[in-house]
């Protein structure tokens, strides 16, 4: 089997029709028509030879602005709680 379906590394948004896309990997290299790829029921992108580029072709053929996420990378168990000073009236 030459295609698997991966877990994408960041989230996919949906493509305008509200179908769920899947990020694929096709094992063969890149000369034998392999690559990384992202479909959905409608639409799928061309193979490419990293996820970033589908990634980017998967945004830029539905005309979506990706999110630049602002938070740390990874999961935190950081909270930040928001504190009130001694003796400031607010």
């Amino acid at each position: 089997m030459t295609q698997q379906q991966r877990t994408p590394s960041r989230p996919l948004p949906a493509c305008p029709a509200g179908h769920h896309p899947r990020y694929m990997l096709d094992g063969r290299r890149i000369e034998s028509r392999g690559g990384h790829f992202i479909e959905c029921r409608c639409s799928r992108t061309p193979k490419c030879a990293t996820f970033d580029l589908a990634w980017a072709h998967w945004h830029k053929q539905h005309g979506i602005h990706p999110q630049l996420d602002a938070r740390p990378a990874g999961n935190s168990n950081v909270v930040q709680l928001g504190l009130r000073l001694a003796g400031v009236v607010s």
